[in-house]
Parts: C-alpha cells; sequence; structure tokens
C-alpha cells in the first residue's frame, strides 16, 4: 500500500510542476504612455498602476536622470514641484520585484498591503548608470511609496509578478488533496 501512496504523490507532484504557470513577470517600459511630455502631473492609472498624480513621465535626455531602456522615465512631483518621494498603487496585488534608478539622491522602497507596512529595501545612492534596487520582499504588495534623500532621482522598468494563484493550480491540488484522502481511507479499510 506505501507504494501505491508513493505513486500518488509522485504523479501529483509532477501534474503540479506541469501545469504551475510560469511566472508573470511584468516590466513597465513606460515608452507608451500617452503624453510622455513633461506635463505636471501626467501619470493617472497605466498599465495596472495607479500613480496616484505624484507623477510625471519625460523623455528627453537630461543626464543624470537616465532611463534603464528606451527614453521614458518617471520623476516624483508634488503639486508643480519636483518631489523626494511619491507613491504608486497596484490594481491588484502583486510581488513587486524592484525598479531601475538613476540621478544623485539615495532611495529606499516602503511596500504596504491593505494599509499596513510589510517591508523596506535597502538604501540605493543613485548615480547616472540606472541601478536595480529590488524590493527583497516576496510578498503581496498593492502599494510602493519610493522615499528619496531628495528629488534628485528618476525611476523606469518596474518590474513585479502576479501573485494570484490560477485556478487551474487551485484545482490541481484539491484533486492532489483528494487523492491523498481515498488512498489513505482505502488502506484503513
Amino acid at each position: 500500500m506505501r507504494s501505491v501512496l508513493q505513486r500518488v504523490v509522485s504523479v501529483g507532484a509532477a501534474l503540479a510542476v506541469l501545469a504551475a504557470p510560469a511566472a508573470a513577470q511584468t516590466v513597465e517600459t513606460y515608452e507608451t504612455v500617452p503624453a510622455c511630455d513633461n506635463a505636471r502631473p501626467n501619470m493617472g492609472v497605466f498599465s495596472g498602476i495607479n500613480y496616484l498624480s505624484q507623477w510625471t513621465c519625460y523623455n528627453y535626455a537630461q543626464p543624470p536622470f537616465n532611463a534603464a531602456s528606451g527614453i521614458a522615465r518617471l520623476y516624483a512631483v508634488s503639486g508643480s514641484a519636483n518631489a523626494a518621494s511619491a507613491s504608486f498603487q497596484f490594481l491588484a496585488p502583486q510581488q513587486f520585484l524592484g525598479a531601475w534608478f538613476s540621478g544623485f539622491a539615495s532611495v529606499q522602497l516602503d511596500m504596504s498591503y491593505l494599509g499596513s507596512s510589510v517591508w523596506t529595501s535597502t538604501s540605493l545612492g543613485t548615480s547616472a548608470t540606472p541601478t536595480f534596487l529590488a524590493s527583497g520582499y516576496s510578498g503581496a504588495v498593492d502599494q510602493v511609496t519610493v522615499n528619496g534623500s531628495s528629488a534628485g532621482w528618476v525611476m523606469d522598468d518596474v518590474t513585479y509578478d502576479n501573485v494570484v494563484p490560477e485556478p487551474a493550480s487551485l484545482a490541481l491540488v484539491g484533486a492532489g488533496l483528494l487523492a491523498l484522502g481515498f488512498v489513505a481511507r482505502r488502506r484503513r479499510a
């Protein structure tokens, strides 16, 4: 009977690996933002993220504020002035992996979920060379705040993964549990 249980577990594990979706990683490059022209502020909801009217997109050369890819990038605004910090919200919870930063300020990421702070990243000193600041957190978040030591930074290529399990994966786990229950019941009989 033990070998039957081992086979069921092995087959279930193999099916789970085959049915598990590949990571749905998204990298937002801002190259397709309408009116990415330095109007203040021009970011609202874009590509599944609400920028809370705290961000402006621009697409012209301005070292040391260099883009990680393409030419478009974002900076924080408050009213009509540059700001040291700004937040954005995911429309659905995500695993926030990080973003690229350049400029001449230090930046740090504060992440929240359902109104509670869940993680703060390490600090990154920016330069003219865009550098990726990893969030360092693998759980779900719905809001990210970028805190800078000054307004001297830009952000590009926000990277995140979808954390919502797919129905097929949940069904497969349920089927595996039912099979284990069946084997255990049969073993007792």
